[in-house]
């Protein structure tokens, strides 16, 4: 049997497994007709896992060096200690960098010798917040030196973060994503990783690993402060058995057919049971959220403004036979103005599907909702009680609230700046509401930043305001400021949610295209 390179002997297991169910059959001159078709059947068993060996050492000899290590370093210094003497008195010693968080990356696109590598968010916090002054980030690779290492885009929600940097070497290949496909109970992956020996410039480790349990979240406490930190404490997770060197965060998995099936995340852990266990983030399920990541943009995941509940099983058993859902989400509260009341939700109703996949609670509804996206449109498959029944509800998602301390970092602006102002969805931060409990939906799209010196500051323009019309016309999404404003000249009306109205001058530069072009 033939060990592909890099493969330890506990990554074998499942191999071996497979070859255990082959059949052993006698030999002979005299064989009848069935040891014929049991060697038969041996032969095609043996073939098809030459094959499944062979998928494995491909994947691992064409991915491994797409994998990196990602590294934040601290400097720290260290006065003199007591009794002992420098060259200067007094001076402070200043220490080797010391690793503040290390974990693997995956290099998802190469342009020339320009490198976009998916990793986790919270790896590159410190870097992010500049916890100290000498903080830095690296890439590092076995195909050469990585410099000019940046954050392009990181969403903590998701832990998902893109980092660019120049590869002095020979570019590795680019990692598909996976292609609309989720991981299942059963899906055979394999796991390529180690930052330890890859920083050390040897080749990553590789394990194969199957797919355990659906459903993971991050903390076993259910809150809405953790539900807004992290998508992923809604059940988006997938446990997978791995050891420990593959437990890193942003150890990538590989689907057999080499795409990119998911990343790793040791985040907050504290009650995982198994020390062989990890989770996962599924690629498949945030395949939007990777793809603007990968173009600098802030994750804009969607939002209904309800408040869901469970609907449990004698409910549902009540709704009649007719119901193909055990279990669904019942809507308990529906934001007056908001995009469920827009498109016709109502207290009391059942969800059962959302573009047709089955709602189980009220936690899976906000998370296939949020992965919708702001701005797309969400089909809703809801039982109305009452003698209604089954009804198809279309509604276009606003953005769900982030909190202001979230360390989200975005390079490119889905609507650039114009006039001096940046403007999003009226519920793009926590701060932006009315209340907690959004008693009125924030009408047209919120005041996110006003630079100085420019017509929105002289007009008087304050962060956190309401734009309901401009220049005459409605605003209700910033796709329709985008549009109003393409070809906007000369001075333009501002109305502002409270009544009130504020004229922008025309910039004395000339203004920059909206959608970025000449």
């Amino acid at each position: 049997m033939i060990r592909p390179a890099g493969v330890s002997t506990c990554s074998l297991i499942l191999y071996l497994a497979l070859l255990s169910y082959l059949p052993v059959c006698a030999s002979g001159d005299d064989d009848s007709q069935a040891q014929v078709d049991e060697k038969a059947a041996q032969a095609a068993s043996m073939s098809a896992l030459v094959e499944f060996e062979d998928a494995v050492q491909k994947v691992f000899a064409s991915k491994r060096s797409a994998v990196v290590a990602v590294i934040v370093q601290s400097g720290t210094t260290q006065e003199k200690p007591e009794g002992e003497t420098f060259d200067s008195p007094g001076r402070a010693v200043q220490f080797q960098p010391i690793p503040s968080r290390i974990g693997i990356g995956v290099v998802l696109t190469v342009d020339g010798q320009q490198l976009s590598v998916l990793t986790c968010a919270h790896l590159l916090e410190p870097f992010i917040e500049r916890r100290h002054p000498s903080t830095r980030l690296s890439l590092l690779s076995s195909e050469g030196e990585i410099s000019n290492v940046s954050v392009v885009a990181s969403d903590p929600r998701s832990d998902l973060a893109i980092v660019t940097g120049t590869i002095e070497g020979g570019a590795p290949d680019q990692v598909p994503l996976a292609a609309g496909k989720s991981l299942k109970v059963g899906s055979v992956c394999v796991a390529i990783g180690d930052p330890l020996r890859v920083r050390d410039g040897e080749s990553p480790k590789m394990s194969l690993t199957v797919c355990q349990s659906l459903g993971g979240r991050l903390s076993p406490v259910v809150s809405t402060d953790i539900s807004e930190r992290s998508i992923h404490n809604l059940g988006t997770l997938v446990d997978v058995n791995l050891g420990k060197s593959f437990q890193w965060s942003g150890t990538p998995l590989f689907s057999l057919d080499g795409e990119l099936a998911g990343l790793v995340t040791s985040q907050s852990l504290p009650q995982q049971k198994d020390h062989r266990s990890a989770m996962v983030i599924p690629v498949g399920d945030f395949r939007g959220v990777i793809e603007s990541l990968l173009e600098g943009y802030e994750v804009d995941y969607g939002f209904l403004g309800i408040h869901p509940g469970d609907a449990t099983e004698n409910l549902m058993r009540d709704l009649g036979p007719s119901i193909p859902n055990k279990t669904a989400a019942i809507i308990n509260r529906v934001s007056p103005g908001s995009p469920a009341e827009r498109g016709g939700l109502h207290v009391q109703d059942v969800v059962l599907q959302v573009n047709g996949q089955p709602v189980t609670s009220g936690d899976d509804l906000v998370r296939l909702v949020g992965l919708v996206g702001a701005g797309n449109q969400a089909e809703l498959i809801v039982y109305r009680p009452n003698g209604i029944g089954i009804l198809t509800l279309n509604m276009i998602l606003g953005k769900w609230p982030a909190l202001n301390s979230l360390p989200i970092v975005a390079t490119q602006d889905r609507i650039p700046v114009w006039r001096g102002m940046k403007i999003d969805y009226p519920t793009a931060r926590r701060s932006f509401l009315p209340d907690r409990f959004l008693s009125q939906f924030p009408r047209g799209v919120v005041v996110t930043s006003v630079e100085e010196e420019t017509p929105a500051a002289e007009a008087g323009l304050q962060v956190g305001q309401f734009v309901v019309k401009l220049g005459g016309q409605q605003v209700e999404t910033p796709e329709d400021f985008k549009e109003i404003v393409r070809d906007a000249r000369g001075e333009m009306r501002l109305v502002l949610s409270d009544g009130q109205e504020i004229v922008l001058g025309e910039p004395v530069s000339p203004p920059k295209p909206v959608d970025g072009k000449e």
